[in-house]
């Protein structure tokens, strides 16, 4: 018998690597003997490049860059020498986790430590480059990303060398004369999943403004903010960026990827299945077991153990689904190509505490489902 792992993380629990760990011990605990093929996954967010770089035999290269609040902070891309290709995390440098609760704010946070990490790959060689776009803490637009590869940005005659959220409004004309020439060698492909435009009530700052902190009155100005950018990048022709699905994710850097980067949005779940080889282990698999932290009716809407369905129904393969918690009826879990989904949870208990035994409850869960699996 062989059993495929693939699950991404179960967040501010365990990480994806973990949870795979934990779910194949508890295999094993109920018969050694079982094939077990592993693959943490993850959807384009923070994690994403380090899993692929180490699913794949990369490299992680480790350097400093700039945090969304501009402090120095480790950060790193996956790389692979041979075929000059680079992953890279929007989250690794730019991202929500770097931040106190008290610390966010869409306003004063900038993308450029994304751009040092983008510049650092290009100067290593890097001909092709994968970008995951979640888990930022910013609503510039790129445009602090595209700083640090030499873009410069005006505000009349003054120069904005550090541009954040607050300073979008402010951009009155945008200088691509000294772009890294290293960008018009490299293909640019961003994993974006998201569908919003740039701006507006469905755009970047209003669907996703208030998790990276954004008041109220704060989105308005960051949508604003988007507005005059994408002003200023008509005057270079990108008139209609601004509707390319996609564009308004993580804070208008879907948009800013093109623009800047000379970039391709590409499906952020699709590629990644497509890199690791996922269809193909459904495919020599007799079963599928992954995890969801909650899963529920956003589960339906794009979300990564969505597409494991979709996957499912392809290849008939059957997939069961461990969460922290259930909440869909047995035709939603149907309707997605999900056999069955169990809650790792053995009795009464907290969510604080559930996430604090995640790993053991995995294990048990793991093997209860073998040894009803295998009997039936």
């Amino acid at each position: 018998m062989r059993v495929f792992i693939c699950s991404d993380a179960f967040k501010e629990a365990a990480d994806a690597q973990k949870v795979c760990q934990a779910i194949k011990r508890g295999i094993h605990a109920y018969s050694p003997s079982i094939n077990v093929d592993l693959c943490p996954l993850a959807d384009g967010g923070e994690g994403t490049a380090y899993i692929l770089s180490q699913q794949l035999g990369g490299t992680w290269i480790r350097q400093l860059s700039d945090d969304p609040l501009g402090r120095k902070v480790e950060a790193g891309f996956g790389w692979f020498s041979e075929e000059r290709i680079a992953f890279l995390d929007t989250a690794e440098s730019s991202g929500l986790h770097h931040l106190a609760a008290n610390e966010k704010n869409p306003l004063q946070t900038s993308t450029y430590g994304t751009g040092l990490l983008i510049r650092s790959a290009l100067e290593k060689g890097a001909k092709i480059i994968y970008l995951g776009l979640g888990g930022s803490a910013t609503n510039d637009g790129g445009t602090g990303m595209a700083a640090a590869l030499g873009i410069r940005f005006y505000h009349h005659d003054h120069l904005i060398p550090y541009p954040t959220g607050k300073d979008l409004s402010a951009i009155t004309r945008i200088d691509f004369t000294e772009a890294h020439p290293l960008l018009a060698e490299a293909d640019i492909r961003v994993l974006a999943d998201v569908r919003n435009p740039l701006f507006g009530s469905q755009g970047a700052a209003y669907i996703y403004g208030p998790q990276k902190g954004a008041t109220p009155e704060q989105v308005v100005a960051l949508d604003k903010g988007l507005e005059v950018l994408h002003k200023n990048w008509s005057a270079h022709g990108w008139s209609s960026v601004h509707r390319v699905p996609g564009a308004g994710a993580a804070g208008g850097l879907g948009a800013g990827s093109i623009v800047f980067l000379g970039g391709q949005l590409v499906p952020g779940a699709p590629t990644i299945f497509r890199l690791l080889q996922v269809e193909e282990r459904f495919q020599q698999a007799n079963l599928v077991l992954s995890g969801e932290g909650k899963l529920d009716q956003q589960s339906q809407q794009g979300k990564l153990i969505d597409h494991l369905g979709h996957l499912a129904q392809k290849t008939q393969t059957p997939l069961i689904v461990l969460c922290g918690q259930q909440e869909l009826t047995y035709a939603q879990m149907q309707t997605m190509g999900i056999t069955a989904a169990f809650a790792i949870q053995s009795g009464p208990i907290t969510v604080k505490d559930s996430m604090a035994e995640t790993i053991n409850l995995l294990e048990n869960k793991a093997a209860m489902i073998m040894a009803t699996y295998t009997a039936s």
